[in-house]
Order: structure tokens, then C-alpha cells, then sequence
């Protein structure tokens, strides 16, 4: 969906220079990882005990990198409705009593500002347990939810659409647009 959705950028491929570039979990990875990097949607992080640039490909996604990410796919199609520096201030509170991590400030109020997460979809983000924080996994049904919410600003959402997965029962009603969406998309 990020390379469908980003096919209009010219840009000039140098391939990313993540240090577990080779540890990818299928064949041709390498090329999509590469592209969205080259695309700067997507930038890694650093490994603190070696300082190398890592992409973790076989780590599971949280739902605030999966806001950042659809967030700044969004953004590089200059397709974001208007916002002002007002939106973070706003939201800041709410934030930081989910526990929000502060890099996850400005897609996370894009999001709740524009109804593409709710305040019930933000308290399932980051928990908060003896005092240690940890940033929650995002199923592949809210992946392809928020991924499709942000997405609506560039695709039309079918309301009424029928899925042929076979797992489509397991899918949530409201849920379904969006992973329709994701599919059509390839």
C-alpha cells in the first residue's frame, strides 16, 4: 500500500543502510524496505548498544509507529487536511495521560484531531504497569483500520463491501471498509 500510495514521488534510490538489512522475512523485502526508506516514510531506529541504524523487519508494529507511518505517508502526498501548531498543544494532555511517547505527538493528534483514532483507540496504544511503560503490538485488523482511515483522504471507502478472505468472519464489522480498502490496493 505505502509504494501504491507513493508511486508519484521522484526520487533518487541510494538504498537504506540498515545494518540488519539482510535479516528480512521474505524474498524482495530488501527492495520495498530500501524504497520506503528512500522515501524517508519509514527511518528506522538506532541500536543502543552497536549505534547502527536498525529496521527490525521481523519485529512486530506498534500502533503508534502504525500512526506515525500512515501519518507520514499521508504527508508526503500532501494530502493532509489542514492542521495548525495548535492540534499538538491540544491534544498534549490527553497524550501524555495515555503515556504517549512524545515522537508520536504530532501523527497521534493529527489522528485524533481528523476521527481517525478515538480516545478509546488511544488507551489501547501504551500501557502502564508497575511503573514500566510499554507500547502495545497492533493487530493486523487495526493496522489496516488506521492505515485505511488515513488513507480515506485519497480513496473513496466502500460502505457496503463483501470480503472473500477466509478468516472474514473474524473481522470486525466496523473494521471491514478498511481492510476492503487495503485490499483493493493490493
Amino acid at each position: 500500500t505505502i509504494c501504491m500510495a507513493t508511486t508519484g514521488f521522484c526520487v533518487t534510490s541510494y538504498g537504506a543502510s540498515f545494518s540488519d538489512i539482510n535479516n528480512v522475512p521474505w524474498d524482495g523485502a530488501v527492495t520495498y524496505i530500501n524504497r520506503v526508506a528512500d522515501l524517508s516514510l519509514m527511518v528506522g531506529d538506532i541500536d543502543a548498544k552497536t549505534g547502527k541504524s536498525m529496521f527490525r523487519a521481523k519485529d512486530h508494529v506498534t500502533y503508534c509507529e502504525t500512526t506515525q507511518l500512515a501519518y507520514t505517508l499521508l504527508k508526503k502526498t500532501d494530502k493532509l487536511k489542514e492542521t495548525n501548531s495548535d492540534v499538538v498543544t491540544r491534544w498534549t494532555q490527553v497524550m501524555q495521560g495515555y503515556n504517549i511517547p512524545a515522537w508520536a505527538y504530532e501523527c497521534v493528534a493529527y489522528a485524533l484531531e481528523n476521527n481517525i483514532i478515538s480516545l478509546t483507540d488511544v488507551s489501547r496504544f501504551v500501557t502502564k504497569k508497575n511503573d514500566v511503560i510499554t507500547n502495545n503490538y497492533a493487530s493486523r485488523e487495526s493496522v489496516a483500520v488506521i492505515f485505511g482511515k488515513f488513507l480515506s483522504h485519497l480513496y473513496e471507502i466502500n460502505q457496503t463491501p463483501a470480503l472473500t478472505f477466509h478468516d472474514k468472519d473474524s473481522i470486525a464489522q466496523t473494521s471491514v471498509p478498511y481492510v476492503d480498502l487495503l485490499s483493493r490496493l493490493n
